[in-house]
Formats: structure tokens, C-alpha cells, sequence
């Protein structure tokens, strides 16, 4: 928060402002083993390749100073789509699922999603008056660890005729 008169303080970062948009076209493999009870684990490894078709954007925050002038105190130039080319994710999956009366199903699964690329990568500069010029480079990768837990329709019908 830059020494002025009023608050600039905000919650919302840059890349929050700007619609991000990607294509992602996955393709994933399943392995499962059925116990006894019906209720099954599973296995999933597969690979994604994604695109973005936007283009690099610059933001800038200015505070007015006291001669009543706009000075920029934080410029950020971000690249969210891998300098237009397309990149690869690969990810592996691996949870358990209960089968349900209906023979819907029930899962949760451990996920994890890596990839290589820096798809997004940014420069930033702070230039606050009577402090020094800060500087540097930022980039996301993208890769991730999470849980999901899903709810599948086997569409299943019970009905016999």
C-alpha cells in the first residue's frame, strides 16, 4: 500500500481482472479393481493438451500524489497462453468408488496434475514514491494436487419387462 492520503488496498489480483480462457482436450486411461462387495478401486493416468487463444495484457495501479498528478506505482505485463503455443499437462489419479442401489456411484479420488510449461509468466515493477524500485518475474506452471469427490449416473435401468 503506497504512502498516500487514501487506501488503495484491494483484493483482487491483476489476473483476476481479466477473463482467462483455455482449450483443453484430455485423454485418460482407467484401471479398475472390483472387490467383493461391488465398491471398486481405481487407477487413472492420461495426458491433456491445451491452447489459449488470448494475447499478453499490462495493467497498471496509479496513486495521485500531492501535486495532484497520476504517478503508476505497480505495472504488471502478463502472458497467459505460452507465447501462443500449445502445451501438455499430464496427470494421474487414483481413489476408490462405492456402488450405490441405483448402481449410481460414489467417488472419491487423489489427483495430481503436472506440467512443465510455464503457461503463465509475468513481469512486475513497483515504483512507490521515496522507496526503492521493485522488480522481478512470476510464472505458473499450473500443476496441482487435489481430492474430488463425484457422484456418476450409471444410467442404469431397473426396470424388466
Amino acid at each position: 500500500d503506497p504512502p498516500t492520503g487514501s487506501d488503495l488496498t484491494s483484493n483482487r489480483a491483476a489476473s483476476r481482472e481479466k477473463d482467462l480462457f483455455y482449450i483443453k482436450l484430455p485423454v485418460e486411461l482407467e484401471r479398475k479393481w472390483i472387490t467383493n462387495s461391488g465398491r471398486f478401486w481405481n487407477l487413472n493416468a492420461g495426458i491433456s493438451i491445451l491452447f489459449s487463444p488470448q494475447s499478453d495484457f499490462e495493467t497498471e495501479y496509479a496513486i495521485f500524489l500531492s501535486n495532484g498528478q497520476a504517478k503508476d506505482f505497480l505495472i504488471i505485463n502478463q502472458n497467459n497462453n505460452n507465447n501462443g503455443k500449445p502445451w501438455l499437462n499430464y496427470h494421474l489419479a487414483g481413489g476408490y468408488s462405492w456402488l450405490l442401489p441405483k448402481k449410481n456411484i460414489i467417488r472419491a479420488n487423489l489427483k495430481v496434475n503436472f506440467s512443465f510449461t510455464e503457461f503463465g509468466s509475468a513481469t512486475y515493477r513497483f515504483d512507490i514514491p521515496s522507496q526503492p524500485i521493485s522488480e522481478g518475474q512470476y510464472g505458473v506452471t499450473g500443476s496441482f494436487i487435489g481430492l474430488s469427490l463425484s457422484y456418476i449416473f450409471s444410467g442404469h435401468n431397473s426396470s424388466t419387462r
